[in-house]
């Protein structure tokens, strides 16, 4: 009776947590969003800071300092870039959406098809001028709360300085208090680097992939460009769309097939060698999440929040997954979590709850 009573509190307290977030994501969003943002921004300080000019060290104030600077002039560059192309796609799309019809019906024809089945309506109803003005709103809900967003990361690096303090004064035992710092320094550790080279491996792509497009003609390369930056924080559902779009338009913008093929071959290899061989290497086994819990993640995240729960559902699930691992009471969890059941562990890096 004890062990159902626990198991039916653990269900109503997980389904009062979700509701919550989804009856409050106006709030929620923008702190989750601040938390991505800032350990980024460490993980950039960090680097920031094994730099040295002769023998001068670059201390952390001014090494987060310019870290804020580098990132906020990025995103503002960025900004800037996207809102021209996203209003040259617009202007173009409904050019580009009366050739795409005119080669579906073309196909449809030439198959003999009287009556399309479901899916060539959907593909019929593809709409550039529809992607792009999704991409131009989350821009604009992004815009409308960076600077909430912004004070959040503020204040989230001024209090990363007093954490010791208060966890000196929370646990004043020197012994348990250094077994707690070591945890927290090390699960921050693995976040970090999980968001940095996620972050790193998504430029990448989108750089390579701009090259391809640029080189072959295809119109709008930079958007597309950054739209395989944002779809690639979306594990294989992400990839399947950023290179399913760009090559639809591809397709539509030529009338030979050979710059189709191009793209769409280069494409395809670019994000298997990426995801499949450089990012598991560059990560590890500390992110070894099950696909069928990816795919859970990115339905109940993608319900409660929408596209931006797409974007943050792996985060989530993987930083809790590296908390849940590090301590004995949650591990198994975490390894319910995992794909082959192996986590990442060092010897004595548990903590008792």
């Amino acid at each position: 009776m004890g062990s159902l009573a626990t198991f039916f509190y653990s269900f109503l307290t997980v389904a009062l947590v979700f509701y919550t977030l989804s009856v409050g994501k106006d709030l929620f969003i923008p702190i989750f969003i601040a938390i991505v943002i800032w350990f980024l921004l460490a993980s950039l300080a960090g680097a920031i800071q094994k730099v040295r000019f002769y023998h001068y060290k670059i201390n952390y104030p001014l090494a987060i300092t310019l870290a804020l600077f580098m990132g906020g002039y990025g995103l503002w560059l960025t900004y800037l870039l996207m809102v021209e192309n996203i209003s040259q796609v617009i202007e173009a799309g409904p050019f580009y959406q009366e050739r795409f019809n005119h080669l579906h019906e073309a196909l449809m024809t030439k198959l003999n098809i009287q009556k399309p089945p479901a899916l060539s309506d959907l593909i019929g109803s593809f709409s550039v001028v529809d992607i792009a003005s999704g991409v131009a709103q989350m821009l604009t809900t992004f815009a409308s709360n960076l600077g909430v967003i912004f004070l959040y990361v503020i204040f989230m690096l001024m209090e990363t300085g007093s954490f010791d303090e208060k966890l000196k004064a929370l646990i004043p035992n020197k012994e348990k208090r250094q077994d707690v710092q070591k945890l927290v320094a090390r699960i921050t550790k693995q976040i970090q680097s999980y968001i940095w080279i996620k972050t790193i491996v998504s430029i990448a792509t989108a750089l390579i992939s701009y090259f391809v497009l640029w080189a072959v003609g295809v119109d709008f390369a930079a958007f597309w460009a950054f739209i395989i930056f944002i779809l690639n924080y979306i594990p294989t559902i992400g990839a399947i769309i950023a290179t399913i779009l760009p090559c639809m338009l591809t397709l539509v913008q030529f009338e030979s097939l050979t710059p189709f093929l191009i793209v769409t071959c280069t494409l395809i290899s670019i994000h298997f060698i990426i995801g499949n061989i450089i990012e598991p290497k560059l990560i590890g086994r500390s992110i070894n999440l099950s696909g069928l819990v990816i795919l859970f993640s990115l339905a109940v995240w993608g319900h409660i929040w929408g596209m931006v729960g797409l974007f943050l559902s792996i985060p989530i699930t993987v930083i809790t997954s590296l908390i849940l691992a590090n301590f004995p009471k949650t591990r198994f969890l975490s390894i319910l979590l995992s794909e082959n059941g192996e986590i990442y562990e060092e010897e004595n890096n548990h903590l008792s709850l």
